[in-house]
């Protein structure tokens, strides 16, 4: 995935472009139909992290912000090494915010696209780790809706 220039800051409600203080927003790494996931860094121990926002259209929406919520409690469930690990949730002025360990890696999109058909053995592999994690989240009764090889990343 491309990251593309386009901080946080002041249209989403952040002027300052920092959360709760400590969480510098940087540049935008993807976006779907309810959220935008930004690179960033943590100011106080100097760690890149993921941001993930509302789209800006569901900032006044109240089920979305409960939808939002609801998504950054359980996933602070979550302990899996095939899961990001969330880290922090916010709000600051109008923009509710998930902090999480950002994954730096290959999307399965791409491993998919260059190197299609994939070796059984390693499609295998890549099955098993996708499904032991989604056995994760089905134990904490989340049910993730959008898994596409574009969400998954080999480390």
């Amino acid at each position: 995935m491309v990251s593309v220039e386009k901080p946080l800051g002041a249209p989403l409600g952040v002027a300052s472009g920092l959360l709760k203080g400590r969480y510098r927003v940087g540049t935008m790494l993807g976006e779907g139909a309810m959220g935008v996931v930004y690179r960033g860094i943590d100011e106080q121990s100097s760690t890149p992290v993921a941001i993930k926002t509302l789209q800006p259209a569901a900032f006044h929406s109240p089920k979305a912000h409960e939808r939002f919520q609801r998504e950054a409690s359980l996933a602070n469930k979550l302990h899996h090494p095939g899961i990001a690990q969330t880290l922090d949730f916010g709000v600051e002025g109008e923009t509710p915010f998930l902090i999480m360990e950002l994954v730096e890696g290959i999307e399965l999109a791409e491993i998919i696209e260059k190197e299609a058909p994939l070796p059984p053995a390693r499609a295998l592999d890549i099955a098993i780790q996708l499904t032991q994690a989604l056995a994760e989240a089905h134990h904490h009764n989340l049910i993730h809706r959008d898994i596409k090889p574009a969400k998954v990343r080999s480390v």
